[in-house]
This record gives C-alpha cells, sequence and structure tokens, in this order.
C-alpha cells in the first residue's frame, strides 16, 4: 500500500521558489513529497531533475535541476512550463527513480509522489593488472538484459572512479548487474555482480591489450589528414574513433584479441578493411579506391523540405555506406565514388524514397537529378465511441509490414485531427495498440475517419509475495488466432511494476511477462471493455545454465534469445554471460524454438527446447 498523498507544505519546509523563466508557459503550483515505499517515511534529501522527451519543444527554465532538503520530504514548484515531461529523482541510499511522462497542465495546483526504493553501495577499485596502480575508468552499470553492444563508448561515463582507481555507487538496485569497465588504453571489461547488503569491495583489473594502427591514404599512396577513422568489434560490443594526423596515422590502444572492422572516411568516401587481431596489429594500409564524383539535384519536394533529403551511394553486396543531406537547393555531392555498378538514393524521412542506377564510369564524373513524383496527404479524424481521440499516437503504414519506407509517426490534434503530408501514393493503414484500420488508398488528397474499438490494457507485476514491486518486466499480449492482427503489443514495467498498453482492441490474448532471474509467465486471457486489471507474481527462478563459446573456444560475452511457439515470436531477451561464458536460459522456454545469436560469431537454433542445460559452439550461422 502507498502511503497517502501529502498534504500542502507548511511555510516552515518550503523552500524560496525561483521566478519563472521569461516567456515560459507556466502551469501554475505543482507540489509534492519524496519518501520511503517500504515504509511511508518521507526521503530528506533528494534532487529532481526535469527533462523532454524527444519529441517535445524545448523549454527552458530556472529549477530544471534542483536539490531539495527538507524535514518531511515536500516540494514545491511556481515555475515548471506546461507540457510532457521526464521526471528524474535521486537520492542518497536509494534507487535511481524515473517518471517516464508527467505532464504539466494549466490546472491550478498539481501533485507528484516520489516513492523511492531503497538501494545498495557498489564499491571497490580499478587497477593495472600488470602495475597494480589504480586507474580513473569509467563504470555503466547495466541491467542483466541490456545489450553490450548497445550500451554507446567512448562518451561521458555516468559513474567514475578516481585517481586511485576507487569508487563508490550509491542506490543500486539488488540483483544481477554488469558494471562495464573502461578506460582509455586498456581493454573493457564487463564485470558480473550480484548487489546485495554489505557487499565486499569489489577489485578490477585492467589490461593494456592490443594495438591497431596504420596509415590512411589515397588510391595513389598521398596521406589524407584530418579524417574519421573508425574501429568496431565484429560481434558490436566496441567501437572507436580517431581522426589521422597531418601524415595520415591512426592508432587504436586497449584492444581484445578480436576480429574488427576498420573504416576511413574522406567525405562520403569510405575505406573499409577486416582486422583480425592477435596481439597487435601496426602497419595497416587503409586506402581509398580511385574513383570520380556524382554531382546531382533532388527535385518535387518544396525548399522547406529539402534539408530533410538524405542521399548515399549503395553497391549490392555492401552494408556500409556513407550518407549526406541536400543542400537547402537540393543539390548534392558525392566524391572518390568507385567505378562499378551503383544506385543513387534519396530518402525523405524514411517516409519516401527515390533512386537512380548507374554505371561509373573510371575516368569522368556523373551528374543525376532524383525527381521525387508528387506527394499525397491523408487526413481525418479519430475517435473512441464517437468522442475524439486527442493527443493520441499511433502509425500510418503500408499494408506489408516489412516495407522499408512509407512508415510515419502520427499524433492527433486536440480535437481528434490529423494530416499527414508528402506521402508517396499508394494503400496505407491505420496502426493503434492492436487495432490495424482496413486499407485505404491515398492518391492526392483522401480524407479517413476512424472510430478505433477497444481501450488502454494497465496492470501491475510483483514479486511472488506481493509485496515488491517487479520494474522493468516485459509485457508481451498477442492475438491468440494469429490472423487476426499482425501486430504484437509489448510495454515494460515501471518502477512501482506498473505498465500501460494503449488501445488493446477486445479479444482473446496471449498473455506473456518475463523478468531475468524469473520464471516466464504465460497464460490466456480475454480481454474486454469490462476486464479487471491483471496483477502478475512472479517467482525467483535462475534458469539453465548455458555456456556459448566461438569457433576458437573463446568464451562469448553475450547471447541475444528470440524465441517462437506454436509457429509464431515469442519473447526476445539477451543474456549477459561471465567471463567463462556462462549464464542461464528462462527455463519457461522449455518446448520453444530458440535462435541463439553471439554478435558476430554466429547463430544457432534450437527446435523445441527440452530445458537441459546446453554447451553451444557458434562456429557459423548454424541450424540444428
Amino acid at each position: 500500500m502507498l502511503p497517502p498523498p501529502a498534504e500542502a507544505p507548511s511555510a516552515a519546509t518550503s523552500e524560496d521558489i525561483p521566478a519563472p523563466a521569461a516567456g515560459a508557459r507556466v502551469g501554475n503550483i505543482l507540489r509534492g513529497r519524496a519518501f520511503d515505499f517500504a515504509t511511508g517515511e518521507p526521503v530528506k534529501k533528494f534532487e529532481i531533475v526535469w527533462r523532454q522527451p524527444r519529441d517535445e519543444q524545448w523549454q527552458l527554465f530556472n529549477s530544471r535541476e534542483r536539490t531539495f532538503e527538507t524535514s518531511d520530504g515536500r516540494f514545491e514548484y511556481t515555475d515548471v512550463p506546461r507540457g510532457r515531461w521526464i521526471v528524474t529523482v535521486t537520492a542518497p541510499g536509494y534507487q535511481r527513480f524515473q517518471l517516464p511522462e508527467v505532464r504539466i497542465t494549466g490546472a491550478p495546483e498539481q501533485e507528484l509522489l516520489l516513492p523511492l526504493q531503497k538501494g545498495h553501495v557498489v564499491r571497490g577499485r580499478v587497477y593495472d593488472e600488470a602495475t597494480g596502480a589504480g586507474i580513473a575508468a569509467g563504470i555503466d552499470v547495466l541491467k542483466p538484459d541490456a545489450a553490450l553492444a548497445l550500451r554507446g563508448s567512448g562518451g561521458r561515463r555516468e559513474n567514475m572512479a578516481g585517481q586511485d582507481g576507487s569508487f563508490v555507487i550509491d542506490g543500486v538496485a539488488p540483483g544481477s548487474v554488469t558494471l562495464v569497465v573502461e578506460a582509455k588504453n586498456y581493454t573493457t571489461r564487463p564485470v558480473p555482480v550480484e548487489v546485495g547488503p554489505n557487499m565486499p569491495p569489489l577489485q578490477i583489473g585492467l589490461s593494456t591489450g592490443g594495438i591497431v594502427a596504420g596509415r590512411f591514404t589515397t588510391a595513389d599512396g598521398k596521406p589524407i589528414a584530418n579524417a574519421s577513422i573508425s574501429l568496431t568489434r565484429s560481434d558490436g560490443t566496441a567501437g572507436a574513433n580517431d581522426q589521422t594526423d597531418a601524415a595520415g596515422a591512426f592508432e587504436f590502444r586497449g584492444l581484445d584479441d578480436a576480429k574488427y572492422q576498420l573504416v576511413g572516411r574522406r567525405g562520403t568516401a569510405l575505406a573499409l578493411q577486416d582486422v583480425v587481431l592477435r596481439g597487435s596489429a601496426t602497419n595497416i594500409q587503409l586506402a581509398l579506391k580511385a574513383g570520380r564524383t556524382i554531382r546531382g539535384k533532388v527535385t518535387g519536394l518544396g525548399p522547406e523540405l529539402l534539408d530533410k533529403v538524405s542521399i548515399s551511394v549503395q553497391r549490392e553486396g555492401e552494408n556500409t555506406y556513407s550518407v549526406i543531406s541536400a543542400r537547402r537547393e537540393g543539390e548534392f555531392e558525392l566524391n572518390d565514388v568507385a567505378p562499378g555498378p551503383v544506385r543513387v538514393v534519396a530518402k525523405f524521412r524514411n517516409a519516401r524514397e527515390v533512386s537512380k542506377a548507374i554505371e561509373m564510369p573510371a575516368d569522368a564524373d556523373v551528374s543525376v537529378i532524383l525527381d521525387f513524383p508528387p506527394g499525397a496527404t491523408l487526413s481525418g479524424r479519430l475517435t473512441r465511441n464517437n468522442r475524439p481521440l486527442a493527443e493520441f499516437d499511433f502509425i500510418v503504414r503500408p499494408p506489408a509490414r516489412d516495407a522499408m519506407t512509407g512508415w510515419h509517426n502520427v499524433k492527433t490534434s486536440a480535437a481528434g485531427t490529423y494530416s499527414v503530408s508528402d506521402m508517396a501514393p499508394g494503400e496505407y493503414v491505420l496502426v493503434a495498440g492492436s487495432f490495424v484500420s482496413k486499407p485505404v488508398q491515398v492518391n492526392g488528397q483522401a480524407v479517413f475517419d476512424v472510430d478505433v474499438p477497444g481501450g488502454d490494457l494497465t496492470g501491475r507485476v510483483l514479486d511472488e509475495s506481493g509485496s515488491a514491486p517487479m520494474a522493468d518486466a516485459q509485457v508481451h499480449i498477442d492475438f491468440v488466432e494469429g490472423a487476426a492482427s499482425p501486430v504484437r503489443l509489448v510495454a515494460q514495467t515501471d518502477q512501482l511494476g506498473h505498465f500501460k498498453i494503449a488501445s488493446v482492441v477486445p479479444g482473446e490474448y496471449t498473455l506473456t511477462v518475463y523478468k531475468l532471474g524469473y520464471r516466464l509467465h504465460r497464460e490466456r486471457t480475454v480481454i474486454g471493455p469490462d476486464s479487471a486489471a491483471p496483477e502478475i507474481r512472479l517467482r525467483q527462478d535462475r534458469g539453465v545454465e548455458i555456456r556459448g563459446r566461438d569457433a576458437a573456444g573463446k568464451p562469448v560475452r553475450e547471447i541475444m534469445v528470440s524465441e517462437r511457439f506454436n509457429g509464431r515470436g515469442g519473447i526476445f531477451t539477451n543474456l549477459q554471460l561471465d567471463e567463462s561464458g556462462i549464464g542461464y536460459l528462462p527455463s519457461g522456454l522449455t518446448g520453444s524454438d530458440l535462435d541463439l545469436i553471439a554478435r558476430g560469431a554466429g547463430l544457432v537454433t534450437i527446435s523445441s527446447w527440452g530445458g537441459v542445460p546446453l554447451d553451444v559452439r557458434f562456429e557459423t550461422f548454424d541450424r540444428r
């Protein structure tokens, strides 16, 4: 049970409130209280940070980041502009708390309750394995199902060790996490950790690793200065960037033995080379192929749209290419294009595409015109039970889900109206949750009004006892009959275990709930207007051991798991493995077909997995 709503703060505990920023659309008074989720006791010191979703207009106000120290956990704002906000709260000894969508309205007063859950302290030291000296490393704390390859690399780390290598990370949630430790000129090391009370300090050693170095030149051997060089591991788990010096030289340090792709860029031209590192590779000659220039112009779009057009040169069998933006006048230039058959592609917001195939000569430049045909417009009104769906997000796309272009993310107005312009003429459907409209032909000006059935499905996921919320659990619903809808709906629980799936059409569904370290829950359920909000309880289950190795017998550090059951897609999750390549598969996947993917190492398919331990060798993209 949550404590009762906070009362208005007294004058003795209210702090001085900054004046609103000039021109801000202030949402009047916002009051609230931060408290301990388990005990209801006030949290007396905390920081609140406000930021806006990417699709919201940027607004600045004086107390965007603000620390509160009160005796009763109460706080008050008078300067938060109206709109949608993401609110992040941190407090010593507590887990980070985030509200992904807070709407500030014009109401005279609004209230915000912040139930914070206790966290644990992870401390330790990072050191050089050869010398024992401390290393000022950056440390990311990843959830156990987060993909190492998607965490980013080389940027500002959230947690930093001191010059002596010591670190203290406060407010870490209990359970399994991975610390990803990174420092310049050292190999990046993922460290699985089981977080709990009274943890002993961690000792994390880093090695200097290998070196990749060389020169970037033109086809005739001239050095290319100030060029961009990138190095990416074939499994996607590490990447780095460098810039060549006046002699065209580049260097990367702190590398594991692995396969990498080296890419040099000059303008729109690319030079690619695979590097298999065993120790160091220090005399790499990375050279551009000799080529000529493609000059062109994009036509058929208004001048205000031309800077939203991307241009690329693509070759069959090559997945890497440079993308540039058209100039305001629609003109573009692609340099050092090697001879042979190529396709020049222009994309407008990934919604429309035109291209032209040419045979690039070795001894002449080429001019091309990429003309977009006249665009179409689709407009209309969305309702539910004949009432407007205001500020409602939905998708307009071609009927084929695998279409590469023609997708439009749309939001209705306060009156439920919408308009999509500059569309490629053709057939489209409107997708809102599990509802897919009948197809509509769009040519010129088309009007399509839709009454969207169903409503929002809300529920909660708790532990087996019902006392602790399960944050970051996956929640999936699918129609029991696969042909009824091509749409699968997915949500993730918030820090209080709540989830919401918008626009669920009444019907019979398969409901799947999963969180790493807990038994997978799957049931058939009928969802309708009078359905009660489901409350799902998960019990702990470590899972079944899986060991992964690459073709050389080296342990892999993560495996992506894609399930298929009853001929349809199931859950998709990521397993982080320890330094011996050992992790745990959800036991609830027993009986399902599994695709196991190790980035850069291969794919293994297991048919009707029997729930037994697996020792998997990823040699090729193999099926068994």
